[in-house]
């Protein structure tokens, strides 16, 4: 992978990011679902999700995240604000892009209309950016979990 790198530091730092952003995400949704007016007792959500965060990350890391490894790695950007960088910008980006593959005629989520007859409101975007910033946020986090295992001086 990494031109410098062995195996023994890539594929541990890799699926280290991929664990930390999940658990992250976890955490994030956590806080908003435990935080609600009537908060839910069932905690075997959080594991579930985690599972759930969990593949999904791996999955886009393997597709995205490992070109982009690679080309960042040849680049010579390996600076830990590239990892955050690029980490954020890859996930939001990604969330921000699975908003609009499954469009429905019309949605809401507590009471307020994300999406009136296939077009976004106001409220719709702001989801939209809100979401996109926390997993974002756990982008971030893999990113820099990444750089702390594979490039930081020892």
């Amino acid at each position: 992978m990494a031109r410098d790198l062995p195996n023994s530091v890539v594929v541990p730092a890799a699926l280290a990011g991929v664990a930390v952003a999940a658990t992250v995400v976890t955490l994030e949704f956590g806080v908003l679902f435990f935080s609600e007016p009537e908060p839910s007792s069932q905690l075997w959500i959080l594991p579930a999700f985690w599972i759930g965060a969990l593949t999904v990350f791996l999955m886009g890391f393997i597709i995205v995240g490992i070109p982009a490894w690679i080309v960042a790695d040849y680049l010579g950007r390996r600076h830990w604000y590239d990892a955050v960088l690029i980490g954020a910008l890859l996930t939001g980006a990604a969330e921000f892009l699975w908003a609009f593959s499954g469009i429905q005629s019309s949605s809401s989520v507590g009471g307020v209309d994300l999406i009136v007859d296939g077009r976004y409101t106001a409220p719709g975007w702001i989801y939209v950016f809100k979401m996109a910033a926390a997993i974002g946020v756990g982008g971030a986090a893999a990113g820099l979990t990444i750089w702390w295992m594979a490039y930081r001086k020892r």
